[in-house]
C-alpha cells in the first residue's frame, strides 16, 4: 500500500501533522487570492468626451468623440463638454459615436 506507520498512535500523529499542513496551504491560498484582488486595478470610467489629434508638430484636433467610442485613434485626450461642443462645430464629430447628437447640436 504505502509507507505509513503500522500503529494507531503514529497514524493519529501523522493525521494531525497533515491537517496542520493543509490549513497552512489553505491560508497561503487565501492570502494570494486576496493579494490578487487588491492588486487588480479598479475599473476606470471613460471620460464623457474625447478630442482626437492628428499627426504632426501642431497636433490639431481632427474630430470629437464620445468617451466610450471604439473608433478613436491613439492620440486623444479628455475634454470638457464645452470644448466638445466647440470642437463638434469647428472640426467635426465622429460619424460612429455621434457626440454632436448626444450634445444636442444635431438632431
Amino acid at each position: 500500500m504505502s509507507d505509513l506507520p503500522p500503529d494507531l498512535p503514529r497514524l493519529h500523529a501523522l493525521e494531525t501533522y497533515l491537517q496542520i499542513q493543509l490549513a497552512a496551504v489553505q491560508d497561503a491560498i487565501r492570502h494570494h487570492e486576496q493579494q490578487t484582488r487588491t492588486n487588480t486595478p479598479p475599473e476606470v470610467e471613460p471620460p464623457p468626451w474625447l478630442a482626437e489629434y492628428g499627426i504632426g508638430a501642431t497636433r490639431t484636433t481632427v474630430q470629437i468623440h464620445r468617451g466610450d467610442c471604439a473608433m478613436t485613434g491613439p492620440r486623444k485626450k479628455a475634454i470638457s463638454e464645452q470644448e466638445a461642443r466647440q470642437g463638434c462645430v469647428e472640426v467635426g464629430a465622429c460619424q460612429y459615436c455621434r457626440p454632436d447628437t448626444a450634445l444636442g447640436i444635431v438632431d
